[in-house]
């Protein structure tokens, strides 16, 4: 076998010039580098002379990179790999080796831009909840019945009433949304229920008030309300602060309009 070896009668064997390449190509190390083995040219390949051992720098530094590969080396240096016959299997078509290249039409979407979708979606959701419960309580309108009524000195103009509350819907769902980011309705469960309790209430009471006429029941559902939105917004303070934040100007108004609503049912019983 040493003859054979010296005389160049078998195939050529791994050499200190290619190790590199070869080497992590075999062991599956790094498919770039198979694809710069698969490039060297057959003829160069052909003419490399045989070589019988492995130069103990090289081996050292086998033995710091691949551990692995390590095991498999004899231990007087002699050579491992047929190089020649290895790469005499490589496909004709060396671009069945050549590792594509993703563009960026290609890309698929990544979690952050799925995420970035779907929160988008929620928060056009608890925008459409939220109006919803406003457009429940526009149906039933002051007129001639809430214009005939007693009234303090600082009851406000009806036309205020309407910026106001778009204001305070939309600041009420981005508070809802931003305690639903944190994990979603699953995950936020009760105090997002508390959220909906109180969404339920404020479209109610419109009814109760200028629907049935009635500012005795309506009193004591915008109380009912009001705790609502406490408890709303004590639990959404303890998840996310800004979200409690967006309920407290809610909070202030509901406050207002029921000591109107009780003003009002006392100046009319």
């Amino acid at each position: 076998m040493a003859e054979e070896r010296s005389t160049g009668a078998s195939v050529p064997f791994l050499d200190h010039h290619n190790i590199d390449s070869v080497a992590l190509a075999v062991t599956g190390f790094a498919g770039s580098h198979l694809r710069l083995a698969a490039s060297m040219p057959r003829e160069r390949m052909a003419k490399r002379p045989a070589t019988t051992a492995i130069p103990g720098a090289l081996r050292n530094r086998v033995a710091c990179e691949w551990p692995a590969l390590l095991n498999r080396l004899p231990a007087d240096g002699r050579p491992l790999i047929d190089t020649v016959s290895i790469l005499r299997d490589l496909p004709k078509d060396r671009s069945l080796l050549m590792i594509p290249r993703v563009t960026t039409e290609q890309r698929l979407p990544t979690n952050g831009d799925q995420r970035g979708v779907k929160s988008v979606a929620a928060l056009v959701g608890w925008l459409v909840l939220c109006f919803a419960a406003a457009t429940f309580g526009a149906q039933f309108m002051p007129g001639a019945w809430y214009a005939a009524l007693n009234k303090p000195s600082w009851n406000p103009p009806n036309w205020i009433f309407g910026p106001v509350w778009t204001a305070l819907y939309t600041m009420m769902s981005i508070a809802a949304w931003l305690v639903w980011r944190r994990g979603g309705f699953a995950a936020n469960a009760f105090p997002l229920s508390l959220f909906l309790l109180q969404l339920l209430l404020n479209a109610l009471w419109s009814w109760l008030f200028f629907g049935l006429k009635n500012p005795a029941l309506a009193f004591a559902e915008i109380v009912l309300l009001w705790l609502g939105i406490g408890a709303t917004l004590a639990a959404f303070w303890r998840l996310q602060r800004p979200a409690a934040w967006l309920l407290v100007p809610y909070l202030a108004w509901v406050s207002f309009a029921a000591v109107l609503n009780f003003t009002l049912w006392q100046l009319n019983r």
